[in-house]
């Protein structure tokens, strides 16, 4: 019995074309797992019931739509007071990791206003009637094979993460190491090395979890997207020795439009692909251009 659930951002175009398609592709990627009791919990965002195809984002029964309240400055409530002040953390080498200080009076991030994703994520959890539940971002689109990827590597684990690739077939953070005090920052480590987890990061943007888990352990609602709220989080977990944080290497999700992080290039098959895909991301995505 699975939930899935993800945030998404209002467009300025409730039928904007690409969001449409893109939120489709995940939802068609989940209920072809053929898993027999699921959920998909969709948090922000529009929720068209008009227009090409509006039929298949709710017709199945299988959505619930929470709806996010993406205009307000939340940034203005107290409640980010400690984010506007900076926050820090300390590594397992006690390297302090500093989380850059918001100035309000520079609006282009879009945490302002969208980017509550800690906020987001944690509603998914809170809202899910089945006890494993995957929190993702929309970028993600399910393998034909990830259902029957987790009954092979069983359930026996508290957190999981599984293969991640890119639209070119890459691995994307899926196993990463953090801070070891020998081996290199951001190493891709081996799926079959588990013995690294209180060294290791674990990237925000897919994690599989128990409810119980997540209740142990939500996001950091002081937190905003692209603020370090997956390095906090993972730093909380990874020290709790009696959670069971494990890798399944027969389950894989991959990235439905190309994304780029500045750590990695990825190449596309031909300039005309390219250019689409760079003007859709540059019109969805336009903090990261």
């Amino acid at each position: 019995m699975w939930t899935f659930g993800f945030p998404t951002v209002a467009s300025e175009n409730e039928n904007h074309l690409a969001w449409r398609d893109k939120i489709l592709t995940i939802l068609d990627s989940i209920r072809n797992l053929n898993i027999p009791e699921y959920e998909i919990i969709i948090v922000g965002g529009p929720y068209p019931k008009n227009g090409r195809n509006a039929y298949r984002l709710h017709a199945f029964g299988d959505v619930k739509h929470i709806p996010f309240d993406d205009q307000t400055d939340w940034i203005k409530d107290d409640s980010f007071l400690k984010l506007r002040n900076g926050l820090s953390i300390k590594d397992e080498k006690s390297e302090e990791y500093v989380v850059k200080k918001l100035d309000i009076n520079k609006r282009k991030h879009p945490g302002i206003k969208s980017g509550w994703t800690t906020k987001k994520k944690n509603l998914i959890w809170q809202n899910a009637k089945y006890e494993n539940v995957v929190i993702f971002h929309d970028y993600y689109k399910f393998d034909k094979d990830w259902f029957n990827g987790f009954n092979k590597f069983g359930y026996d684990w508290d957190f999981c993460w599984n293969v991640k690739h890119t639209i070119s077939g890459e691995r994307y953070r899926d196993w990463i190491l953090w801070d070891h005090p020998t081996l290199p920052k951001r190493m891709l480590l081996p799926y079959d090395q588990k013995s690294f987890t209180r060294h290791q990061y674990f990237d925000g943007n897919y994690t599989v979890g128990k409810k119980a888990a997540w209740e142990k352990y939500p996001l950091n609602e002081d937190l905003l997207h692209y603020y370090g709220d997956d390095i906090e989080w993972s730093y909380r977990v990874r020290k709790d020795e009696s959670l069971k944080l494990d890798f399944n290497p027969h389950s894989k999700v991959e990235h439905i439009i190309p994304r780029t992080t500045g750590d990695e290039e990825y190449s596309w098959e031909t300039q005309a692909q390219k250019e689409r895909a760079l003007n859709f991301l540059k019109t969805n995505f336009p903090e990261e251009w």
